[in-house]
């Protein structure tokens, strides 16, 4: 612990900190700083949101057939001849009255003539929506015909304020040139780093036109005399809102495992699903055959069929189309927090109560997250990670600094104090009331002078250094029992010594403890005396006299910005020096205050007589330990005695 009024460094360190999580805070939110990390713990938050947030329940517009094991096993192994996939597709449009039908597979290369024409044919028929690919990447192919690009004049860019859609390089189309009234859409998501689908472009622009998701395609394209079910005034405007800066949309992962009806391929082919189930219904079918591999990573899922993707996605057009969801922002409510945070935390870890804060911490960080979960997804922008940015980088930078400053506080604790202190009582300090134990405080202490009588003649006879030896041994041994006492050495002043009890630590019996030193002290001088002639057989025996006085004293580090000591200061310690001094007079070796009279529990004290010490302006009451020997009694009330 640093002195009193100086800057110590945990003075400086905490303010540090909190100012640079904050500036990093707001680097962060601003974008001035977007590292890597950042980014990916904005998708796990987002991730998060979508598997802690409630589920949409299962889908009323939206089905999915599955291309599983099942199939293969009694269709044969993929790819199907065309004419198979013609046949679910039309059991889907007639048999079951689908109003969409949307391949999410890809056929880049001619076949059999009267298979593909056969295929075409229906879906021209029907308007059955095609899948197409296409390469965000420099090492790009071009297989196949891309088609279905939007209208001119429903190009983003003019029609719908999208303009900066993502740009291909290379596609995978399909085996025919599409006709103008052809429908077909793209399934390129987008695969992050860590291999999870969370976004997808909802137009890609190449080759001078552009074209829409295979979502979007499906609203567009309507069965003969039958609306759109979105034209495209109506659903651009849908994406706009959703539309990140870089041209995607995130993937609303609102559904769990069972959120879309699902047959089997095999079923739908043998008929064994009710005709009409799947009337009015859009329905996409795509691979879930683990073979096929057409699987994505997906919050809810590390497993998911690539088709879930595009049922989310048009699924999610309908939701907004019919019931737009609220476009609240609140940017300002991820800032707001991380400053609340920060400062929450400065304020708790005044008290040094670390745990008390870090818990305060990580409430305040899983609140946030159950607020994000009641906001519309996006509300708070980007701010929405800075909570949980601070409180990591709290947790990262603060707890390992304070560590350090701990244990290099402790080592100048303990080189500090323990001229004062017994170990076992400096490490209880630290455990129990830490470095605040320090500081000067009002206390009721026992305190203790105990000086060697005669020692200024002894002085004037012997060589200086032999009474350095002699002075070291008599300090030495008064010390030990002090310790031995719990108590604590204030200062040696020569010869003398000072101590008390009841601080730094809580002391219920300091009384009794500085009374049990004083008494073990004087038994101790037969033993004491026998050391001193073995290394001064002329001198004579020792004597030491006590004064032990108890009562309030202001007791911590003292002194003046140069230089402080741990001390007790006020009435009771003059008093009890006061009581040594009067040995001397009245010649004994020990005498007690009222104030350790009246909080004695084990010891019996019995009165000697009445004394007005010097600066004392009334008479006291003097005791001696019954049971030791005692002066005889006096009557010193007047005059003063010095």
């Amino acid at each position: 612990m640093g002195a009193l009024g100086a800057a110590t460094p945990r003075d400086w360190l905490r303010p540090g900190l909190f100012a640079l999580v904050l500036g990093a805070s707001a680097l962060l939110g601003s974008g001035t700083w977007s590292p890597r990390w950042f980014h990916r713990l904005e998708d796990l938050m987002a991730d998060l949101r979508w598997r802690l947030g409630p589920s949409a329940g299962q889908s009323a517009h939206v089905a999915v057939i599955e291309i599983d094991e099942a199939s293969l096993d009694v269709v044969g192994p993929w790819p199907w001849p065309r004419e198979v996939v013609a046949g679910l597709a039309g059991e889907l449009f007639t048999r079951h009255g689908a109003r969409v039908v949307a391949l999410d597979m890809v056929f880049p290369e001619p076949r059999d003539a009267a298979a593909d024409a056969a295929l075409l044919t229906l879906a021209r028929r029907h308007r059955m929506v095609f899948s197409q690919a296409f390469y965000l990447t420099p090492a790009a192919v071009r297989t196949g015909h891309p088609g279905g690009a939007l209208p001119a004049s429903a190009e983003p860019s003019t029609a719908a304020g999208l303009a900066g859609v993502p740009a291909a390089t290379g596609h995978l189309g399909n085996f025919f040139a599409a006709a103008p009234g052809d429908c077909v859409g793209h399934i390129t998501p987008q695969v992050d780093a860590d291999g999870v689908v969370r976004r997808i472009a909802p137009v890609i622009g190449y080759a001078g036109q552009q074209y829409p998701m295979l979502a979007a395609a499906a609203l567009l394209c309507a069965r003969p005399g039958l609306p759109a079910a979105l034209p495209w005034p109506a659903l651009a405007p849908l994406m706009a809102a959703a539309r990140e800066a870089d041209g995607f949309v995130p993937i609303p992962w609102r559904h769990a495992s069972a959120g879309f009806p699902v047959f089997s391929a095999v079923d739908v082919l043998a008929r064994r699903v009710p005709a009409q189930a799947l009337a009015g219904r859009y329905v996409l079918v795509g691979a879930s055959a683990l073979g096929l591999s057409d699987h994505v990573v997906s919050p809810h899922d590390p497993r998911l069929p690539g088709v879930m993707a595009h049922a989310e996605m048009l699924d999610w057009l309908l939701a907004e189309a019919a019931a737009p969801s609220p476009r609240l922002m609140l940017p300002w409510l991820g800032w707001a927090w991380t400053i609340a945070t920060v400062l929450g935390l400065a304020w708790l870890s005044r008290g040094g109560n670390l745990l008390a804060a870090y818990g305060a911490l990580t409430g305040m960080a899983g609140l946030w997250l159950l607020v994000l979960l009641g906001l519309p997804p996006g509300a708070a922008g980007r701010a929405a990670v800075l909570p949980v940015v601070a409180m990591l980088m709290l947790l990262v930078l603060q707890a390992p600094a304070e560590w350090a400053l701990a244990r290099a506080q402790a080592r100048q604790f303990q080189r500090r104090f323990r001229r004062y202190l017994p170990p076992a009582v400096m490490e209880a300090v630290l455990r129990e009331r830490g470095y605040e134990a320090m500081l000067p405080m009002r206390r009721t202490l026992t305190v203790l002078f105990a000086d060697m009588e005669g020692y200024t003649a002894l002085a004037e006879t012997m060589a200086p250094e032999r009474l350095v030896k002699v002075t070291e041994i008599v300090l030495e041994a008064l010390t030990a029992q002090i310790h031995a006492a719990g108590g604590t050495v204030d200062k040696y002043i020569g010869d003398a010594v000072m101590a008390f009890w009841n601080a730094p630590l809580d002391q219920p019996d300091h009384a009794d403890r500085g009374l049990a030193c004083a008494c073990a002290i004087l038994s101790g001088m037969p033993a004491l005396n026998a050391r001193l002639q073995a290394v001064c057989p002329w001198l004579a025996p020792v004597r030491i006299c006590i004064g032990l006085h108890s009562g309030d004293a202001v007791v911590g580090e003292i002194g003046s910005p140069l230089r402080k000591s741990y001390t007790a200061i006020g009435d009771t310690v003059n008093i009890a020096s006061r009581l040594q001094d009067l040995c001397k007079a009245v010649s004994a070796d020990l005498l007690v205050g009222e104030g350790t009279a009246a909080l004695a529990q084990r010891h019996v004290l019995e009165p000697v007589g009445r004394a007005r010490l010097r600066g004392r302006s009334r008479a006291e009451q003097i005791y001696a330990v019954r049971g030791r020997p005692c002066p005889q009694p006096f009557d010193l009330s007047e005059p003063a005695v010095a």
